[in-house]
């Protein structure tokens, strides 16, 4: 063991003679593990935001329907398709004193047709609980925009998509049409309030018009009937977890409903981030492929310097594997000291940009994000995958170099040199 840390010593000398190579080496480890932790930083924060910007604006954190309702989407449309929750109250009960439970609001999602002069167009329409959502969707994201306003019964929101088709304006007065209960078209006119928009989310989203629930049904012709009921957690509340506890609420209670997370219904949103890691993945790689190969040429050089003074150690006695321990010791050392400072520096960057935030230059950034800005945020998750693939990076790029050295004839070596 001593003879081994005087022949480390004897490396670390080795590094400062030869400190244009390490000094190469070490910059192009520090940048690329400090790439790649921004990479996946970005795509953590990917996750984090589209799952931020669909639980706020649209899905909330888990959904409960009536029992009929076998499957629930985003791009399902809702006209005459969902049986009502007959009386919500029995359920809500169902959820008093729930562990993470951070509150529940009240929904229904119809269809139905909007009208300006001659133009008329199909329009979802989303009947909200507004202050409660406007409260609900504050607490879980601060920093979002939560795109509604508190209305009164004859008041809606128009989405931007809807408005720029039929050149609809705060301020217009416009009749909307519904399907009722009776299965004739019942409809009211409406006061314009505001238009809003979802950045990210707009193919679906703008293409709503929000009105308040207690607006919406009695033009459905119902009393207490609601559509489903949206379910908002606390942060770091475990979803699959609550909705284990919901069901038993539910059973114990003698009540049926269907459960549905965020991402049941988000699930075509998903796509987006599944493509955003296929394209990050294919960076890395490159990045990862770019920098081995630098690592091996560089290393082959190093060593290839080195010839005499560690033929004359194998020479001297030194077993091929102590040689080894060695030489990838010297590497470990050196690799630690650039990889923790090119990691320190990606999360400096990633800390900014998590104050900052970057914003979505087009609608296809905005949708990737689900918002129309993109915080930075880490875990450690991010720091042990950047750390663990910036390590085997090293082992592996400089393993074949120093086993071709180990394996050299030192009298042949030293005669030719």
């Amino acid at each position: 063991m001593r003879s081994f840390f005087a022949l480390l010593r004897l490396s670390a000398l080795q590094l400062r003679y030869y400190k244009t190579r390490y000094l190469i080496m070490g910059l192009l480890l520090v940048l690329g593990s400090g790439f790649l932790f921004i990479s996946l930083a970005y795509l953590h924060s990917i996750e984090k935001s589209l799952e931020q910007g669909l639980i706020t604006r649209l899905t909330g954190h888990l959904q409960v329907y009536p029992p009929e309702v076998k499957e629930i989407s985003l791009y399902q449309d809702p006209t005459g398709q969902n049986p009502w929750i007959q009386d919500p109250r029995p359920l809500e009960k169902g959820l008093q004193s729930l562990p993470g439970l951070l509150g529940s609001t009240r929904r229904i999602l119809t269809g139905g047709l909007l009208q300006k002069g001659e133009k008329s167009m199909g329009v979802l329409i989303a009947g909200l609980e507004m202050e409660k959502e406007n409260s609900l969707r504050n607490r879980v994201s601060p920093r979002l925009p939560t795109g509604i306003v508190p209305l009164a019964d004859q008041e809606i929101l128009v989405g931007r998509g809807v408005a720029k088709v039929l050149k609809i304006i705060p301020g217009d007065r416009i009749p909307l049409l519904v399907p009722n209960e009776s299965g004739f078209i019942s409809g009211r006119r409406f006061l314009v309030k505001g238009l809003f928009s979802t950045p990210g989310l707009d193919p679906i989203a703008e293409l709503f018009i929000y009105i308040n629930l207690s607006a919406l049904q009695p033009l459905l012709g119902l009393e207490k009937e609601i559509g489903h009921l949206v379910l908002f957690t606390s942060e770091g509340t475990l979803l699959d977890l609550f909705k284990e506890q919901v069901a038993e609420n539910f059973k114990s209670l003698g009540l049926t409903a269907n459960l549905f997370t965020w991402e049941e219904v988000g699930r075509p949103f998903l796509g987006i981030l599944s493509l955003s890691r296929i394209v990050l993945g294919l960076t890395n790689l490159l990045i990862i492929i770019i920098i081995s190969l630098s690592i091996t040429n560089s290393t082959l050089m190093s060593l290839f310097d080195r010839t005499p003074e560690l033929g004359t150690l194998l020479i001297l006695g030194t077993r091929p594997g102590v040689l080894f321990r060695l030489l990838w010791g010297e590497l470990l050392l050196f690799g630690l000291a650039t990889l923790s400072l090119g990691l320190f520096l990606g999360w400096i960057l990633a800390t900014v940009l998590g104050r900052v935030g970057i914003p979505a230059l087009n609608p296809a950034m905005a949708m990737a994000f689900g918002q129309e800005r993109l915080y930075f945020s880490t875990d450690v998750r991010t720091w042990i995958l950047a750390f663990s693939i910036s390590l085997i990076t090293l082992f592996l790029a400089s393993l074949w170099p120093i086993l071709r050295t180990c394996r050299m004839n030192p009298a042949q070596v030293l005669k030719e040199r």
